[in-house]
């Protein structure tokens, strides 16, 4: 069967944007394996502030599978509990505030570890009451202090369901109005052309939308 110029393109185009992710894909990978092996270095060095940096920018390369990024996550929790339990506080709460910037940093349409990002936050809202502050001597005091952060820090970490499944939605009537398009042009009617076009065109708005408030 003989393709058509439409045809033809959508399919070069379709084995264009496979060859492309792929290779973001493989270079966010070995990226964050490089970092990674750094990160590990630099605590095997003692250097921990530097290695809990390095284990952040593992996790902003996410690509889901990665182990790098799974173990960098737990490179830092337990950094983050071994300080704490040492009494260096200032260090527990650096890490713990790295690795929550580094997991709200690859937040799209989902979290994929919100349990880690919720566990951020509440150690974060404890260690900033515990840290020594000479305004503020009175165990009541620290524990109030305690109670008041923790309702501030206390907020949604994952995307809004509703928003993220509309914003799949209107992703999906976008890319099945340009296939269409592609696919059946030269058949289409005048006012079934300028229907696909105003679909396609009010679809991306909405993707976009939604998926900039989710």
């Amino acid at each position: 069967m003989k393709l058509r110029p439409a045809q033809r393109f959508l399919i070069f185009l379709t084995l264009l944007t496979c060859f492309v992710m792929s290779a973001l894909y493989l270079k966010t990978y070995f990226r964050a394996r490089n970092v990674f092996y750094r990160a590990e270095h630099l605590l095997k060095k003692k250097q921990l502030r530097p290695a809990i940096r390095s284990y952040g920018r593992v996790i902003r390369w996410y690509t889901p599978g990665s182990r790098y990024v799974e173990r960098s996550i737990q490179r830092i929790l337990r950094l983050a509990q071994l300080s704490f339990e040492q009494g260096d506080w200032e260090l527990a709460l650096f890490a713990y505030q790295h690795l929550y910037n580094a997991l709200s940093a690859i937040r799209g349409l989902y979290q994929p570890f919100p349990q880690e990002t919720a566990q951020c936050r509440h150690q974060e809202a404890i260690l900033l009451a515990l840290l020594p502050s000479p305004n503020m001597p009175s165990t009541t005091e620290r524990e109030a202090l305690h109670q008041h952060l923790r309702s501030l820090l206390q907020r949604e970490h994952a995307p809004s369901p509703i928003l993220s499944a509309l914003s799949l939605f209107f992703f999906l009537c976008f890319s099945c109005a340009i296939t269409v398009s592609l696919w059946q042009w030269a058949l289409l009617q005048p006012k079934q052309r300028k229907l696909l076009a105003l679909i396609a065109t009010e679809s991306a708005i909405f993707w976009l939308f939604f998926l900039h408030i989710a």
